[in-house]
């Protein structure tokens, strides 16, 4: 659910989607003709769609983004979602400096007591083409 593209520098095309086991990705070295294998990139406890107070609904599923600054770290790949392995809705980014062959581990990025019950919600990523750095923005019930 939610499947999320981005274009590195070489014009890989890379997807990423909140799926039963976790946050999913894959490869296409070909424009996207064809993809690589898929692989759980981090497990996601509480799945992707999460209940929140207050609201209908409300997910954790994947923004995906790639570096394409001229910087040092040109080409890097970072994901950010919401899940709950903390026993409540906070904000994540995972990276890969290889083209997604391997990954970082997940970073938590809101700053409130961890399992203090309030969530973290509609978080999106973007990645600065200029200077390539990580711009999280979230909603914060903390």
């Amino acid at each position: 659910m939610g499947a999320m593209p981005a274009i590195g520098p070489n014009g890989d095309v890379y997807v990423t989607w909140g799926g039963p086991r976790g946050i999913v990705f894959t490869k296409s070295a070909d424009g996207g003709w064809t993809f690589g294998p898929e692989k759980v990139i981090s497990e996601t406890p509480g799945g992707w769609d999460l209940p929140v107070p207050g609201l209908q609904r409300h997910n954790g599923l994947p923004v995906v983004g790639v570096d394409l600054s001229p910087g040092p770290a040109r080409g890097s790949l970072y994901v950010n979602w919401i899940d709950e392995r903390n026993g409540d809705p906070d904000v994540f980014v995972i990276a890969s400096r290889d083209g997604g062959a391997t990954w970082g581990s997940p970073v938590r990025v809101n700053d409130d007591a961890q399992g203090n019950g309030k969530a973290q919600l509609f978080t999106w990523m973007a990645v600065d083409p200029i200077d390539g750095a990580i711009n999280v923005v979230f909603y914060d019930r903390a």
